[in-house]
């Protein structure tokens, strides 16, 4: 590779690193096909600049589904439940409500899942019915059965998640 001549005023700046890192430093101006000091003249720069790693970091245009509002509807709704499981959502509601939970699927460990599932199923049932009315939801029945949603057990999932 041709040594450009030097086109304005520079210093020279000498420093010690472990062999670890001069080999990352040599790989990485390799990678971009430039001089070991081309590259770290433009890390410093970044550095200074405050600019280091803006073009590493991963925006996420799109949240997460788990960070979604159309879920934190969802989990909102169902933690009300606990408290009120009477029917009182319109149809265009539970029908959004399945949509979400049919969604879960691929985003969640299938134990979770399965607690969905839960929800999911009772809701379906209730949707079923025809006299649509008078009706609970079984998913947040406190004196606990089979089909009683986990609280706890996604309360433990969701608190300890983390969105990459």
């Amino acid at each position: 590779m041709k040594k450009s001549k030097i086109k304005y005023e520079e210093s020279t700046l000498n420093f010690r690193v472990p062999n670890e890192i001069k080999d990352e430093i040599v790989q990485k101006a390799q990678h971009k096909n430039i001089t070991v000091s081309r590259y770290l003249r433009q890390v410093l720069e970044d550095v200074l600049s405050g600019t280091l790693h803006k073009s590493d970091v991963k925006i996420k245009e799109e949240p997460t589904f788990l960070s979604s509002i159309e879920f934190l509807r969802l989990m909102i709704w169902i933690y009300h439940k606990r408290t009120d499981n009477k029917l009182i959502e319109s149809k265009e509601q539970l029908e959004e409500f399945t949509r979400t939970l049919k969604r879960l699927d691929g985003h969640l460990p299938e134990d979770m899942i399965r607690e969905f599932d839960k929800v999911l199923t009772n809701v379906i049932t209730i949707k079923k019915d025809s006299k649509y009315n008078n009706e609970r939801f079984d998913f947040a029945n406190p004196y606990g059965s089979d089909n009683q949603f986990d609280y706890g057990k996604v309360e433990h999932y969701l608190l300890n998640y983390r969105i990459e």
